[in-house]
């Protein structure tokens, strides 16, 4: 939009596949009275024991971008399975994939040349599942010389009434590697005794190099 105003738009399509053996399932109708026989018949009827799912998405994001530091604030929101596809080894309509819509947004700070403060907050809802997250991070700049950027970062983020989120990652010029791990303090606690699951990733960020402002002509005699 100008110099310090940015807007973004984006879409994201999806492929998912399941399927289910009914020979390995239990029904109550195998219940002989006395026992459960796995030899008795049940009038269960899938219509398939596999199924494809495809899922559109899109989202809008709105920046502020400080011309002078790193300090910027992104906002937006990302809407999934537009689509809602269904998910039914019985087509069932009422198992159709509804929509789920994830506001969020996300600040860095600069407080010095090497140090910035970054935060961030998503909210997903989903019917009548609703989610938030919050994070707070640091992270410090050994080098921010355009081709030789090397950063780290460390952080903890929140999720509502469940977890807490550390968080490390590392930064050289367009790669980024990071680790992230959830300990549960909710009664889903009993299931997973405080241990949540691990999660890395590895990131490649692609940069257009902007053409100088003003060149010199070098003339040929």
């Amino acid at each position: 939009l100008n110099d310090i105003f940015f807007v973004s738009l984006g879409t994201q399509f999806s492929l998912g596949q399941r399927s289910v053996s009914p020979q390995q399932l239990s029904f109550g109708e195998q219940w002989n009275g006395d026992l459960y026989d796995p030899d008795l018949p049940n009038s269960e009827v899938f219509g398939s024991t596999s199924r494809g799912i495809f899922s559109a998405a899109v989202g809008l994001n709105l920046r502020f971008q400080s011309e002078s530091s790193r300090t910027k604030v992104d906002g937006g929101v990302g809407l999934f399975h537009l689509n809602q596809p269904n998910t039914s080894f019985l087509d069932d309509p009422t198992t159709d994939l509804p929509l789920k819509i994830s506001p969020y947004i996300l600040g860095v700070l600069e407080l010095n040349p090497r140090f910035d403060l970054r935060a961030n907050a998503l909210f997903s809802k989903q019917i009548s599942y609703r989610e938030l997250v919050a994070g707070l991070a640091f992270r410090y700049h050994f080098s921010t010389e355009v081709g030789k950027e090397l950063n780290t970062q460390i952080g903890i983020s929140l999720r509502s009434k469940d977890a807490w989120i550390p968080s490390a990652e590392l930064q050289l010029r367009n790669w980024g590697l990071g680790f992230s791990y959830d300990q549960n303090f909710s009664p889903f606690n009993i299931a997973t005794n405080h241990r949540g699951g691990p999660e890395f990733f590895l990131q490649y960020i692609f940069k257009k190099v902007m053409p100088m402002n003003e060149h010199k002509a070098c003339p040929i005699f």
